[in-house]
């Protein structure tokens, strides 16, 4: 069986692209399992528990891996730079799998509309 490469954060830094709910979430997620984050955004976010960096003060080099919120489009400067210099790049979604017991069900909802309804 095929290891699964999120499955030790432990050690790694980490920069999470989204310093909102979810990217905030991801963040508390990894430092519990022992990775060092950051998180980066555009906007200012006051009263956060973690360091929140401006995109263009970012050195993707200093990074493992970048954890990128599904606000971030993929042409930004900062995703093309982690491509660019092979930093591996995972999403909010790969890192719940990775987390999950063995026995955990999963059943996923897409569409345009009518989501919100359905669950």
């Amino acid at each position: 069986m095929k290891q699964n490469p999120y499955s030790n954060f432990s050690e790694k830094k980490i920069l999470i692209a989204g310093a909102g709910v979810t990217g905030t979430a991801a963040a508390r997620a990894l430092t519990k399992r022992g990775a060092e984050v950051v998180l980066v955004d555009q906007k200012e976010i006051l009263n956060s528990e973690f360091s929140i960096l401006k995109p263009e003060d970012v050195a993707i080099k200093d990074f493992e891996a970048l954890l990128i919120s599904p606000g971030w489009r993929e042409d930004h400067p900062l995703v093309l730079a982690a491509r660019k210099g092979g930093i591996e790049i995972i999403n909010e979604i790969d890192l719940a799998w990775s987390l999950k017991p063995a026995s955990q069900k999963w059943l996923g909802l897409t569409g345009t509309n009518g989501k919100t309804s359905t669950v």
